[in-house]
């Protein structure tokens, strides 16, 4: 009996660890997906020539690299969701505080460092348009994740074209 149980404990830890590693696959493909979005957003958006491009997504991909070191370490700052305030002392609510708002500078360091660095590889009104381009590329993926989330509670999640996004010229052709 007690091999019997072994076993199948065994059988559902292998079953959940390999679901599991599906589903982490199936969310690698998926923001490989939406990267490869952005980056035909951006460019159809910059109308970005050869050598822009071989100049601007080096350094937009060390840009994003930096951001998401950030993101990384920032996970230790307040989260009023995920820290219980309630139970923290004043001092050690005051060195979170005190830890985001650095947290917050650094960022802005990195921002300010790679608008230089774009500056160096694009004109004033490219980089603007690429902020810009970005921002709305964000905005349009949030607002398709929040319908994909309302359309699918209840049933099964459809394939991954649903996050595409149209260019410039598609908007303009209908």
């Amino acid at each position: 009996m007690k091999k019997l149980i072994l076993i199948a404990l065994v059988g559902l830890m292998g079953h959940t660890a390999f679901a599991q590693s599906e589903r982490r696959m199936e969310r690698d493909e998926k923001r490989k997906e939406i990267e490869a979005q952005r980056v035909a957003y951006i460019t159809t958006q910059l109308d970005l020539t050869t050598e822009e491009s071989q100049a601007f997504w080096p350094v937009y991909n060390d840009y994003e690299k930096a951001l998401d070191e950030h993101r990384k370490a920032g996970k230790e700052n307040f989260n009023p969701r995920k820290d219980d305030i309630t139970t923290l002392s004043d001092s050690e609510i005051d060195a979170m505080m005190k830890n985001k708002f650095e947290h917050q500078r650094e960022k802005i360091e990195i921002e300010e460092t790679y608008f230089e660095k774009f500056k160096g590889v694009l004109s004033m009104q490219k980089v603007a348009a690429f902020y810009k381009a970005d921002q709305d590329f964000r905005k349009e993926l949030l607002k398709k994740l929040k319908q994909d989330r309302r359309s699918d509670q209840g049933m099964n999640r459809r394939g991954p074209e649903r996050t595409g996004f149209q260019s410039k010229e598609d908007k303009l052709s209908k």
